[in-house]
């Protein structure tokens, strides 16, 4: 799959096209594995979704969105669930 096409399916999909189907979606995310990666995080779009509605100044949801990225990094481990571990605390503190 084409940078071309990838970049095609990704712009369809945040305008909400209805004609994308899961199977292309999957395609894109096989031929660039960095996409799911970069667009898998549950705890990213959670952070997202409560700073969208935690206040209208940009400047505090940026602030508080550091806020955790750096508790996150002064909890997470050397191992994989430590990190996990350290990113759902992130969020809750």
């Amino acid at each position: 799959m084409t940078e071309a096409e990838v970049e095609s399916i990704m712009n369809r999909s945040r305008e909400g096209d209805r004609t994308l189907k899961v199977a292309e979606v999957r395609a894109a995310l096989d031929a660039h594995p960095a996409l799911a990666q970069a667009n898998g995080s549950p705890a990213r779009h959670l952070v997202d979704a409560i700073l969208d509605n935690y206040a209208d100044s940009l400047v505090v949801r940026e602030s508080v969105r550091r806020k955790v990225t750096e508790v996150c990094k002064e909890l997470a481990g050397p191992n994989p669930l430590e990190s996990l571990l350290a990113e759902r605390a992130a969020i809750c503190g």
